[in-house]
């Protein structure tokens, strides 16, 4: 199966599951909100493996770490495409992206104050999948992330619109 099948195989398994877990919460205008965080942790995770200077290779957290990220991108994106009622990409989506984008641009049409937010998920996800050649990863590191997400428990929407987990309580009594 290639990248394309198995971007869009995980969409069809990613929306349903977060219509069951958000309900009414699924909505453009907290997945452009979330988004928006997802890319700056992006960019940081981008840059702690530039300021390493290493082979990507050779620094197998920092890989990590983004590969985490930019599944939190692909989950936003699907649930962008969801709550706007717009078919999610073609399984024959191309390595360079490009129906992807255009399927999430005119996501962002519909909330043209907030299309910079995709242009720049787009942008850091295709990116890193190119520079990375990890093409063949980001469906694992999806995966990975859906099975995580799946274990969670979820809060109730912020008053952006966001959702995010419940953090675990320290160990011990810690503060």
């Amino acid at each position: 199966m290639n990248i394309g099948e198995q971007l869009a195989q995980l969409a069809r398994e990613i929306w349903p599951w977060q219509q069951a877990t958000f309900g009414d919460g699924c909505t453009v205008h907290g997945a452009m909100a979330k988004v928006r965080v997802e890319c700056a942790e992006a960019e940081s995770a981008w840059e702690r493996c530039m300021l390493t200077k290493l082979n990507w290779r050779a620094n197998e957290r920092a890989i990590q770490a983004l590969l985490e990220e930019m599944a939190d991108i692909y989950f936003m994106l699907v649930q962008l495409a969801g709550a706007a009622d717009i078919a999610l990409p073609s399984p024959r989506l191309t390595v360079d992206g490009r129906p992807l984008r255009a399927a999430m641009m005119r996501i962002a049409d519909c909330a043209l104050p907030l299309r910079s937010a995709i242009g720049a998920a787009l942008d850091w996800w295709w990116a890193a999948c190119k520079w990375t050649e990890c093409t063949g990863e980001i469906a694992a590191a999806i995966r990975a992330k859906l099975a995580k997400n799946k274990a969670r428990t979820w809060g109730k929407p912020a008053a952006d619109g966001t959702i995010s987990h419940v953090k675990p309580a320290p160990k011990g009594g810690e503060v």
